[in-house]
């Protein structure tokens, strides 16, 4: 039986560690199951003669919580629903692994690995810490503790020190005791398997695996075979295998059966499941995401989710598109149907009509709005041929129209051009042919026909302008010019010559220079070439005074090495080079290497040459040279630098030591036990060499030796110093304390429930120090070591422990009419739904009255008792809570009798009439409506009304627009210049023929005569007009104020704010033939002058302030406020005046800096606070003027006082928490305790029984010491050889004694096995490794008794 729990247990621990993929399970026992085992384990154990801690190591464990109380795999999961091997910890709100004992979840989430401190044991099994020698694993192998009878030392928290005196402790691991009472070892110590042995202390066993055949492992208590981790045994095979679905994966811990990937394992590691959210593939070895749900990352886990713009059907298995959305071909994502486009808002992706267009009947598509058609495409809306899309005037919408200047012709699908001219490339203008150009034509009328430029004339055809001969096209060709560089002659611009001073060359259509010249940048002149000058004769070009002419001639250089300067007029050296000679050679100064050809650099003599110096001297390099300097103890002698002699010119050494020179020092030399320090020989103190004494000696220095002595509280013993145990001393710590010895001293401490030296101790108030250890509903009263609890009004004690719990007042009748809440110590009484009050008295709750029902809005409510009633009013249907609409118009028969239009409404419905009709007065028939007359034609100019719709139409002059509504203006200048001789002009609906200065239009209003007199038109001129001398002509004058244009009639206003602002002091406003001055806003013109503008402040400024800007004033000190007023800071409150320097004036009741704080003449007690001249505002719980009365809510009953807020003091007799519970009667009486009901007894603290009558004996606090007995009361009773008030003083001294005990540990040993070995695994080789196997040893036991 017990290798069956074994084997169970290697399974349980193996299916939650390695549980595949990416997912550890927890696999649970029931407690009938677990019991049943642990009993089997012990009957096993008793029969084999096992030592119990054995049993204790081998019993299941972990596997149920602190209460005993086990958990199974098919309870019901908490939320958040978490998936298998999953849990949710107490108030979590995600889901983590459940990882076995000793194991934490790894970073990945997915994995369980060994918490912090902790290493996987050689089995793999388990996490174990790793213990320093001399430590052993704890019980629970979490911890690292000290082996039984150690404790840790005091002063060293990593060694462990044996309590016998005697030293009868046992070591771990082959360690032996050493006279300190530590474990030690004398050779190294060994790391095997996860724990430090003492090699040359233990004898390692033989393997125990060399029975077991092949593929099989030994049970843990080595009795038989077993399959290994979650393997199990098959019968017909005769082997190991993995159950049906799990595969074998090899680890470092040996054969394991895992799930496929992707899956998980399950009962007990017997099968393979798919994760929530997946289900299997088809092959069955794999899991995929259901229907066209995808992958997904999701934090540290992969989920399966929807793809963007779907959402999950009913079943969750499979997606679908969100409203206004289709689904692809494949169906794994969404597009927008027909040719919609996406839009994204920020908020919600939707679909939409591109630009232009309108939705279809279905949604699905969209169309062209009309007057547009698609492109190729079909993605975009154009208008057709060259039209071009404007906005169509007040209604905004974009029509299609010609270019300006273009028309639609009638039955064309194209804007065509007139006058000759052609539409351009592009579509959208009108040009003239070739390179002709627009012009107008005076003498018949036409306006923008085509001419050839001046100069140019037209070839046969009209299409092109042609250059006279000689001459080329410019580049934009609508003009002449002379090839090359040939340029005009002065007075004929059809002819070409050379520029002067050039001449031609054979082709006659460029010109070049003499010999010795070339050409200037801009062509039309001859120059010296490069930087040559004009010499003296005017013609011959040469270099300047000291520059030299170049072997082609073309250019003047500097001599030698010198260069040009930047300017280009002087010559220099380049760079940091100096001038040599006054040949131009240029190079570097002493001291300096020329490193290119136009920089130097200075030499460091003391790199170039080391030695330059000579001996103890230092070579400082400096710029263009260096300095040499002796070293201490040297000086600048005539063979360089000497040795100084310091012992004869100095005598540095003092006392009894002797100075002897050295090279560039000295040395003083001293006696035995001394040593050389700051020019004197002094003692060696031998206390500060490390080891001259040991740890737990003083060191005493002497002149040439030392004397090590013991510390306070250690004596010699031998050559050490141990320490003296104090407590073995009568009493050190008095009566009451505890004596502890330490290394060298001891310490005193007071006993639990006490305080102070250790050597004088107090009792501890522990009702002071945690005014909340007796809990709600108790207070605490301080006894000698200890305390009591006792209950407040409201709790009663009822259990034996002295734990006060509440009275339910709730549970008693009548205490209240409502609903009784039961509170700690109190109660509370509210009324019962459909009823209102207080909570001690309630009445009926009228819920129509108000707005306290659910009634629908389209209901009438009726209130009953406690409760009320709803019904829907006539027109509308349901229970009252909800009410719908009755649709007359489907229900009634003949379209409800109405002539066109049934209109369903709220509760009713009503006959109306189709657009372009309205409901005649009085009746249910409709008659036309004249959308002319009432003026929602919305017709530009004129209406006709029609039968239910109406017609609109234009003036002459306006045509309709293709809206139907507006009126486009028809622009009759593009028609044959309107008939206009000169130029015509286009108006809203009509046009006008204009003449030219000094002219005047015939009675056709078309054609333009000159004005030869001023009877006509003024003369044509703008102002004045007059006769020339000899009465041929007209002249024209203008008024002052205006002067004549340089077209000669008309005239322009002079702008008199131009010159020096007019003399005006802000604005200067021109006006037609004058001006005059302004201010700018916030200022005005003062009467003394037209010209000055003065500021202007609303309010004034007062108490003696300027106006200095609009609405800001200067202000004397004092009034720092708006308009010059006194400014307090904070303002003054309730009323107060503020006067100067911040200082306010208060009214009665009302005092501090800003009149803030209220005064009341007695101060507000309670809490409460004063908000007013002598007004109070009372916290929770009191009233009164002053706030100095208690209340009691709900108030005190049976004559009972409200003494504080919210307790009563009930007269004799009564109790409760507003006295009302009368008088209760208990015969016989109680005897240590009150009368609380009928016949029940509430006791005294230390009493029970129905009538008190018990004395009750708990465990003392703190507890009893050395076998005392608790007595009632807090009280002990003590033993034989001991006293005080928890018997903490002995008498009699303690004896030791031992017992025999077996102790199960972990030894090595060496074992060997099989492996393939050679080339390609072609032989078999044994291999030794070190394995642990248990074993006892025998160990004693340590107990101490007093002995009288």
């Amino acid at each position: 039986m017990a290798s069956c729990v074994h084997l169970l247990m290697l399974l349980t621990t193996f299916t939650a560690i390695f549980a595949q993929p990416n997912e550890i399970r927890s696999i649970a026992i029931k407690a009938t199951e677990v019991k049943a085992e642990e009993e089997d384990i012990r009957k096993t154990t008793e029969e084999e003669g096992l030592d119990q801690d054995l049993m204790e190591e081998n019993k299941v464990e972990d596997m149920r919580d602190k209460d005993d109380e086990v958990y199974s795999t098919d309870k019901t999961p908490l939320q958040p629903d978490c998936a298998t091997g999953f849990y949710a910890p107490e108030n979590g709100t995600s889901c983590q692994l459940d990882c076995p004992p000793g194991f934490v979840p790894a970073p990945d989430g997915a994995n369980c690995t060994c918490a912090p401190g902790l290493n996987l044991s050689p089995d793999g099994l388990t996490c174990r810490p790793t213990c320093a020698p001399g430590f052993v694993p704890s019980d629970d192998e979490l911890t690292c503790t000290c082996p039984a009878g150690f404790a840790t030392a005091p002063d060293d928290g990593s060694l462990c020190i044996c309590q016998d005196i005697k030293h009868n402790c046992s070591c771990p691991n082959g360690l032996v005791l050493s006279e300190n009472g530590t474990c030690s070892c004398t050779a190294a110590v060994s790391f095997i398997n996860g724990e430090f042995f003492c090699i040359e202390n233990t004898t390692l066993s033989n393997s125990t695996e060399e029975g077991c055949p092949e593929g099989m492992v030994p049970s843990l208590d080595e009795s038989n075979c077993t399959c290994p981790n979650n393997l199990f045994f098959e019968e017909d095979e005769a082997t190991c295998a993995c159950p049906e679905g799990l595969v074998l994966s090899q680890t470092h811990l040996g054969d394991i059966c895992t799930c496929p990937k992707g899956m998980v394992l399950i009962n007990n590691g017997r099968s393979c499941a798919c994760q929530e959210g997946f289900v299997q593939a088809e092959d069955g070895q794999s899991c995929v995401c259901p229907g066209n749900l995808v992958l997904q990352q999701s934090g540290d886990r992969q989920i399966c989710s929807c793809p963007e713009r779907m959402t999950y059907t009913e079943d969750r298995l499979a997606c679908t598109c969100e409203e206004g959305f289709v689904l692809t071909k494949d169906e794994k994502s969404c597009k927008c149907p027909g040719n919609l486009l996406l839009h994204t808002d920020g908020e919600k992706d939707s679909c939409i009509c591109p630009e232009r267009m309108v939705y279809t009947e279905d949604q699905l598509n969209c169309t062209c709005t009309e007057g547009f058609a698609k492109t190729e495409d079909g993605e975009r809306c154009v208008c057709p041929g060259n039209l071009v899309a404007v906005h169509g005037g007040e209604s905004g919408i974009e029509v299609c129209s010609c270019p300006e200047g273009m028309t639609l012709k009638e039955g064309a699908t194209n804007c065509s051009c007139p006058n000759g001219l052609v539409v351009s490339a592009a579509g959208q203008r009108c040009e003239c042919p070739g390179n002709l150009i627009q012009v107008k034509k005076e003498e018949d009328g036409d306006d923008d026909v085509c001419s050839c430029p001046e100069g140019m004339t037209s070839n046969e055809e009209g299409t092109s302008c042609l250059c006279a001969d000689g001459l080329e096209y410019t580049d934009d060709k609508l003009g002449c010019e002379c090839p090359g560089n040939l340029v005009f002659e002065d007075d004929d611009e059809n002819s070409c010559r050379c520029p002067w001073g050039m001449i031609p060359v054979e082709d006659g259509r460029n010109c070049t220079c003499p010999e010795g010249y070339v050409p200037s940048p801009d062509g039309l002149s001859c120059v010296c070439p490069g930087n040559l000058i004009l010499l003296e004769d005017d013609v011959t070009c040469g270099c300047d005074y000291g520059l030299e002419l170049s072997d082609d001639g073309l250019s003047c250089n500097c001599p030698g090495d010198l260069e040009f300067t930047e300017d280009g007029l002087d010559c220099q050296c380049s760079g940091t080079l100096i001038l040599l000679n006054l040949e131009g050679d240029c190079g570097c100064p002493e001291g300096f290497d020329r490193v290119n050809k136009s920089h130097c650099i200075d030499v460091n003599e003391c790199e170039v040459d080391p030695s330059i110096c000579g001996m103890n001297a230092t070579c400082t390099n400096t710029e263009g040279s260096y300095t040499c300097t002796c070293s201490t103890g040297f000086y600048f002698g005539s063979t360089g630098c000497e040795d100084l002699d310091e012992c004869s010119l100095i005598r540095p050494c003092t006392g009894v030591s002797t100075c002897r020179n050295t090279l560039g020092s000295y040395l003083c030399d001293c006696g035995l036990g001394y040593r050389f320090f700051e020019g004197n020989c002094t003692d060696v103190d031998e206390c500060s060499v490390e080891g001259s004494c040991t740890e737990n000696e003083d060191c005493e220095n002497s002149i040439g030796s030392y004397e090590c002595t013991c510390h306070v509280g250690y004596q010699k013993q031998g050559q050490y110093c141990v320490d003296t145990d104090e407590c073995f001393e009568d009493a050190p710590c008095g009566t009451v304390g505890v004596c502890t010895n330490l290394p060298g001293s001891f310490k005193c401490g007071c006993p639990t429930g006490y305080h102070g030296n250790g050597i004088i101790c107090r009792d501890i108030n522990e009702c002071r120090v945690n005014e909340e250890i007796c809990g709600e509903g108790a207070v605490c009263e301080n006894a000698e070591g200890s305390y009591f609890c006792r209950c407040l009004q409201g709790f009663e004690k009822i259990f034996a422990d002295g734990t006060c719990e509440d009275v339910d007042e709730c549970a008693i009748p009548g205490t209240c009419p409502g609903d009784c809440v039961n509170t700690p110590g109190s109660y509370s009484c509210t009324c019962r739904q459909g009823y209102t009050g207080n909570g001690t008295y309630c009445e009926d709750l009228d819920e129509c009255a108000g707005s306290e029902h659910d009634c629908d809005i389209n209901a009438r409510c009726g209130n009953t008792v406690g409760s009320y009633f709803c019904q829907c009013y006539q027109g509308f249907h349901g229970d009252g809570f909800r009410c719908a609409d009755v649709n007359e118009c489907v229900q009634l028969d003949n379209n409800a009798d109405c002539p066109q239009l049934c209109i369903n409404t709220p509760g009713s419905f009503h006959c109306g009439c189709r657009e372009g009709y309205s409901m005649i007065t009085g009746s249910d028939d409709c008659e036309d409506v004249d959308e002319c007359d009432q003026g929602t034609a919305g017709c530009d100019q004129f209406c006709d009304n029609t039968e239910g719709s109406y017609v609109c139409s234009c003036k002459p002059g306006y045509q309709l627009h293709i809206d139907k509504k507006h009126c486009v203006d028809v622009n009759e200048c593009l028609i044959n210049n309107g008939g206009c001789s000169h130029d015509c002009v286009n108006s809203k609906g009509s046009f006008s023929c204009e003449c030219g200065p000094q002219q005047a239009l015939a009675a056709d209003k078309k054609t333009c005569l000159n004005i030869t007199t001023c009877q006509v038109q003024n003369g044509g001129c703008d102002q004045l007009c007059s006769l020339t001398f000899d009465g041929s002509a007209v002249e024209c004058a203008c008024h002052d104020g205006y002067h004549l244009a340089d077209n000669g009639w008309e005239c322009l206003d002079d702008d008199e704010c131009e010159d020096v602002n007019g003399g005006c002091h802000q604005l200067c406003v021109n006006t037609p033939g004058s001006y005059h001055c302004d201010c700018r806003e916030g200022y005005f013109r003062t009467n003394a002058t037209r010209f000055r503008c003065e500021a202007t402040c609303d309010p004034r400024c007062k108490n003696n302030g300027l106006c200095i800007a609009p609405n800001q004033c200067l202000c004397p000190p004092g009034y720092p406020g708006p308009q010059c007023t006194p400014m307090c800071s904070p303002p003054c409150a309730h009323g107060g005046t503020c006067l100067r320097w911040n200082r306010c004036t208060c009214p009665p009741g009302y005092t501090g800096r800003g009149c803030q704080q209220a005064m009341c003449d007695h101060p507000c007690l309670n809490g409460g606070r004063c908000i007013g001249p002598n007004q109070c505002q009372c916290d929770s719980g009191y009233e009164g003027d002053n706030c100095e009365n208690p209340t009691c809510t709900p108030a005190c009953e049976n004559g009972g006082r409200c003494n504080e807020v919210n307790v009563c003091i009930c007269p004799p007799g009564y109790r409760g928490l507003r006295c009302q519970v009368a008088p209760a009667i208990c015969k016989p009486a109680c005897k240590h305790g009150t009368c609380v009901g009928p016949n029940k007894c509430k006791c005294k603290e230390g009493y029970g029984g129905s009538k008190c009558e018990t004395a009750l004996v708990k465990d003392c606090k703190p507890p009893c010491q050395h076998g005392g007995t608790c007595l009632p009361f807090n009280k002990c009773k003590c033993v034989e050889g001991t006293s005080g008030v928890r018997c903490q003083k002995r008498h009699c001294p303690l004896k030791t004694f031992k017992t025999t005990t077996t102790r199960g540990i972990r030894k090595p040993y060496r074992e060997k096995y099989l492996t393939p070995c050679g080339p390609l695994g072609s032989r078999t080789c044994t291999v030794y490794r070190i394995n642990q196997k248990r074993v006892y040893v025998l160990a004693y036991k340590v107990d101490y008794k007093i002995q009288c």
